[in-house]
Formats: structure tokens, sequence, C-alpha cells
């Protein structure tokens, strides 16, 4: 992870964002991911967008996010969509009521016409999509196995990311407004990290990190690796279970780990609950005679 400081005055983001793509694609990044979106033009950002077409030209996959549509089109840059390989949504946390959980895809039920996208991905899955070379832009989701699938896009094999839960919006989603009514949003239940391992210097870096002129990123410690970019804001912070505050790129981080790990999360059906819950009835009935003996 890559961390822009708070104290880093916003007329200077779309420029430092340029160099630090830079310094990453040329320690030889994977794929860089922003979590950040960009609907408003400055004058830094041809200089933004020559810095992510030379990034792919060596071989990094640039991610940026996006916060609404237009047309059911992504609200985004021209200059910046043409540079990007790919963008996806950034809701997660609060904005969908609970700080653990990351939509993965939305189904659009009210697509329609050519000029909509029918299915929208996280830019959590994005960034280990293109970190795992599979193709998203096949739509294949089963709803029933709560899995959704790709192509690779060397050897054609089937690869798989599952999900934890379906549940369709009845009302627009306070602070995530990519989200409408109607659509089917497929989420991943997130165990998170301790706080101390997101933000150990191991793999936490800043923005001052990799743009002082003095210092290089050294390219075994970016190699072939996802690196995420947020923001240290408390606009972008979170209270996740036990009151603890969390920047969103932080809650980001732990998505992309668990897609990477395979690790899933989901929630007991009714007889399952029911049976566990009777089970542990006679344990402790079990215990307690064991006690009185």
């Amino acid at each position: 992870m890559v961390a822009l400081e708070s104290g880093i005055p916003r007329s200077a983001w779309r420029r430092l964002h340029a160099t630090v793509v830079d310094r990453l694609s040329a320690a030889g990044a994977r794929v860089i991911a922003f979590d950040m979106y960009f609907e408003s033009p400055t004058p830094d950002d041809a200089a933004l967008a020559s810095a992510i077409e030379q990034a792919r030209q060596r071989g990094t996959t640039v991610i940026v996010g996006i916060n609404t549509l237009v047309d059911g089109q992504p609200k985004l840059l021209p200059q910046l969509r043409q540079a990007v390989s790919a963008w996806g949504m950034l809701c997660i946390g609060q904005q969908l009521g609970a700080a653990w959980i990351e939509p993965l895809a939305v189904e659009r039920r009210a697509a329609s016409g050519t000029n909509t996208q029918p299915f929208l991905w996280s830019m959590a899955l994005r960034a280990v999509a293109a970190w795992r070379q599979v193709d998203l832009s096949i739509e294949q989701l089963d709803a029933d196995r709560q899995e959704i699938f790709a192509d690779h896009v060397v050897t054609h094999h089937k690869e798989s990311f599952p999900f934890s839960m379906t549940w369709e919006t009845r009302r627009l989603q306070k602070g995530c407004p990519v989200i409408a009514e109607g659509d089917r949003v497929h989420s991943l239940m997130m165990a998170l990290s301790p706080l101390t391992a997101l933000r150990d210097p191991v793999r936490r870096f800043t923005y001052t990190d990799l743009t002082t002129a003095t210092t290089r990123p050294e390219a075994p410690m970016f190699r072939d690796k996802i690196v995420l970019l947020g923001v240290e804001s408390p606009e972008d912070s979170f209270t996740v279970p036990g009151g603890e505050r969390r920047f969103g790129f932080e809650l980001h981080a732990d998505a992309i780990n668990m897609l990477l790990t395979g690790v899933t999360i989901r929630q007991l059906g009714q007889g399952m609950q029911f049976a566990l819950s009777i089970a542990l009835a006679l344990l402790t009935l079990f215990v307690l005679s064991a006690i009185a003996y």
C-alpha cells in the first residue's frame, strides 16, 4: 500500500500521482490500483495520463475507481479513460451499512440499451483479476454457487472468485450512487486484518517515500505486486466493529487479500443455524453432566 498523506494539498495530487505511477511501473509493479476517482479536470491530467500510458507499455496494469455513472457509463475524465486499463467501483464500508462488506459485482437490473454497463465490478476484483491475468469482460456469474468466473487470457482456464451473499437494493445507496434501486449486489464479507499489520512499514509506504527526488522504490519490493494507492483522509475513513477507525483503502486491501487467498465467509442457512444450536445445547448438557459426576 502507498498512502497519500493528509497534509499534501489537493492541488498537487495529480502531479504526484504521475510520479508515483512512473516510479512504481519502473520498479516492476504488475498492477497499480487507485482507491480514488477522477471526475474533475486539473492542469496535471495530461502528465498523469502520460505516466499511465508509459506504465502500460512497461507491462503494468493501472486501474482507477469510479463513484457514479452518466448515461450508463463511468464518470471519468476522457484522458484517463483512454489511458487506464480498467476501472472499478469503490463502494465499501458504511456506504452499504456495514464496514466489513464490499460489493464485488453489481448486476444492473435497470440497464437498458447499448450505452449501459450490465455488470459493474469492484476495484478490488479488477485488481486481482489483472494480477491473475484473467478476463472479466465476459460476464459469467453463478448466483446459486456464489461464484464469479473468468477466463485466463493465455490458457483460457476458468478462474473462480467466490462471494458471500446477494441482495437486491430497494433504494438508492447513500454514499454510493453507482448502485441504483433494483440492482442485484453480490458482496464479499471481509475478515479484517489487525491494523498493526496494515500499517506495518514493511508493506505500507507514503507518497513522500516514492516522490522524494533522492530516493526511488527498490524493484524487489514492488516487482510483480499489486500496489494499492489511497488517501489518509478523515473523509474517507470508516468505523469497523470494535469502534476502530480505518481508511477506505485499508478496507480494500483486506478485500484484495481475501480474493487472492480464496478465503470466503458465508452466512449459515436457517437449517444449519438450527442444527448448530442443537449441537451446542447437547454439548453443554454433556459438559454439565460430566462436571456433575
